[in-house]
């Protein structure tokens, strides 16, 4: 009789337990009255390379003790910009823009219970910043000079301009793709301080003058042009140590960008390596081709029309010298279908002593350009000055 008695009893008394724990729970912790409370807002966008703090994605919190960021995961990514979480877990940092992230807030309550919520996290591109009264002292040099080129603009915009190849063309803002038009070159130079200014530098190939550039050292800032009504600018000087020429040893058979062999691309396959050269024992030309079923494999041939000519070359390059020998001229190409349209023709100028002093690269909107300007005699060049002919940006670099 004492076992059927107890046992009830000892029910009864592990249920009246759980009970009060249970109200105790409910009342402290987690859905009760001092439960933690966590509101954060739906979606945060901020400028490119930001620090955000973690205020800036709460709404409301009650009976909290601590909130921390504790999980930042990338879901779009179409830069190569850096980004994180800061040690303390008070703040993230943003790298370039056109990235999307999921931010997670956890909040712990007064009695010791978390709870956890996410934020999408936007980060987008600020456009130039102009000046007004109240800003002139906070702008940037570049942000200042833009300003003042919203004023030399003056009548020649796009809309009020019916011919525009009457027109000298320059890039306006440094990257944006917009124009500045201008009746002549003379016009340029002038808006931009530089009308009295002799060239810093001159570009020949071929006889004939290719472009100008004129600099001003104080301001750090370059005014170019290419002779066929077209000009850039820049602003500011990069520095950096000089780590041999941009694309390697020219008389090696790599692949640009990639710096790819043709055993690195062929594989296992077989090709042939035709050189030819002069009488002097010069080479002239060296191609990488008929490698075995490799363009078949990489292009796709019946969505092509039939008059396409697929060549199975995939490396030419031609070399042409001075009577004294030396190297004067070297021009690539590469297979765009095998290796992209990206520098697939490569173009390198050479001065007496065997350096570089202009480049051109194909790209589908016009070309690239680099110029290396050297001091004396020096083997390395002093400055490579960098445009994007086609509308691009260019930019001015001090080697050491």
């Amino acid at each position: 009789m004492k076992k059927k008695i107890l046992v009830p009893i000892i029910i009864v008394a592990v249920a009246v337990v759980l009970a009060i724990v249970a109200a105790i729970i409910i009342h402290t912790g987690k859905y009760g009255p001092n439960a933690p409370v966590l509101e954060v807002k739906e979606e945060v966008m901020v400028m490119e390379y930001s620090t955000v703090t973690i205020d800036e994605f709460i709404v409301r919190t009650e009976n909290v003790s601590s909130v921390r960021i504790t999980d930042m995961k990338v879901i779009q990514n179409v830069s190569t910009g850096a980004s994180g979480i800061s040690e303390d877990g008070q703040s993230v940092w943003i790298g370039d823009w056109s990235e999307v992230y999921t931010v997670t807030i956890e909040a712990t309550g007064i009695n010791g219970w978390r709870v956890r919520e996410k934020v999408t996290l936007s980060s987008y591109q600020e456009p130039p910043v102009y000046a007004s009264e109240e800003n002139l002292d906070t702008l940037s040099p570049e942000e200042l000079l833009l300003t003042e080129l919203e004023a030399i603009e003056g009548d020649y915009t796009y809309e009020e301009t019916k011919e525009l190849e009457e027109y000298y063309c320059v890039e306006k803002t440094f990257g944006t793709v917009e124009m500045l038009y201008f009746e002549d070159v003379n016009s340029f130079l002038a808006a931009y301080g530089m009308g009295n200014m002799l060239p810093y530098y001159e570009f020949y190939a071929d006889g004939e003058l290719k472009m100008t550039l004129y600099y001003n050292e104080e301001e750090q800032l370059g005014c170019g042009d290419y002779g066929d009504g077209w000009g850039f600018c820049f602003q500011g000087v990069n520095e950096a140590n000089w780590n041999g020429h941009f694309w390697g040893d020219y008389m090696e058979p790599v692949i640009a960008y990639s710096n790819e062999r043709p055993e690195d691309y062929a594989g296992e396959r077989t090709y042939d390596e035709v050189k030819e050269y002069d009488d002097a024992g010069r080479l002239v030309e060296y191609r990488v081709t008929d490698i075995a079923d490799l363009t078949a494999e990489c292009v796709d041939i019946e969505s092509l029309q039939d008059s396409t000519v697929l060549w199975n070359d995939a490396l030419i390059v031609n070399y042409s010298y001075r009577d004294d020998g030396t190297l004067e001229y070297r021009d690539y190409h590469h297979n765009t279908y095998l290796f992209g349209t990206t520098a697939s023709t490569l173009k390198t100028w050479f001065d007496e002593q065997g350096r570089p002093v202009y480049e051109r690269a194909y790209i589908t909107h016009g070309s690239l350009n680099w110029y290396y300007i050297y001091a004396d005699d020096d083997e390395i060049p002093e400055y490579v000055l960098e445009t994007d002919a086609g509308g691009g940006s260019a930019s001015f670099t001090r080697f050491y």
